[in-house]
């Protein structure tokens, strides 16, 4: 069997949660010489807690074939080794060739290290690129930095694109605008996906517009929600 046949093997069983057997494919595959299966197993073993042999195989990947998505995963491999600085190297050059991922880390990275400018740029480059999540954060960032009508036009970005939290954050814009219908509308979205704090933030508006029986029933809704989560965690 050859290598790329062994490679997506390996990624269909990641995907269906059979980690064991996704190992063993990808370790046939990148021992054999193919490049992505050797980011894959990096990234595969990262997850499984076993970081030096992770970095081993994602700097292979990088070795073999430089791609952004190489270098984007070896930057998350040193990440979560606590080695932010090589993270941030490896992430900015991945970034700087084109990978959307590698932007949103950075921009992450810079935020959590209170970098607000680095971080602004970053979220800025990824969310133009459509990543959901940069337009939500890059939205936290401006309504943090005080502006919150460019805030709330990148929620609304990040919601039109489906992206469930940015909707909770749009419907949350809205009210404080005082634009209610909409808001209400946004976060019946998110609400219908099943996010819990929608539920509690669209009880509390119908509460507000004096519809109690609705109120009660998303209060239900998401204490029921929060028990389901709960108990999958367990």
């Amino acid at each position: 069997m050859n290598s790329a046949v062994q490679h997506m093997l390996g990624v269909t069983a990641r995907e269906d949660g059979h980690l064991e057997e996704a190992e063993v494919h990808f370790r046939r595959a990148a021992e054999a010489g193919h490049g992505g299966a050797m980011g894959s197993l990096g990234s595969l073993l990262d997850d499984m807690g076993q970081a030096a042999e992770a970095e081993l195989w994602s700097r292979r990947a990088v070795d073999a074939a430089p791609t952004p998505g190489a270098m984007n995963n070896l930057g998350v491999v040193l990440y979560h080794s606590g080695r932010s600085g090589e993270a941030e190297q490896w992430w900015t050059r991945a970034a700087d060739a084109g990978e959307v991922n590698a932007m949103f880390s950075l921009g992450g990275l810079a935020d959590a290290e209170g970098r607000t400018e680095t971080a602004e740029r970053w979220y800025r480059r990824a969310g133009r690129a459509g990543s959901t999540d940069a337009m939500l954060n890059l939205g936290i960032l401006l309504t943090r930095t005080g502006r919150a009508r460019e805030a709330e036009r990148w929620y609304r970005r990040g919601a039109e694109g489906g992206h469930v939290p940015a909707m909770v954050n749009l419907g949350c814009a809205l009210a404080a605008s005082g634009i209610e219908d909409e808001a209400e509308r946004w976060m019946r979205r998110a609400a219908d996906a099943g996010d819990a704090n929608a539920m509690l933030n669209l009880s509390t508006m119908l509460l507000g517009r004096g519809r109690r029986g609705g109120a009660a029933w998303w209060r239900q809704r998401a204490a029921e929600a929060v028990e389901a989560a709960g108990k999958s965690k367990t």
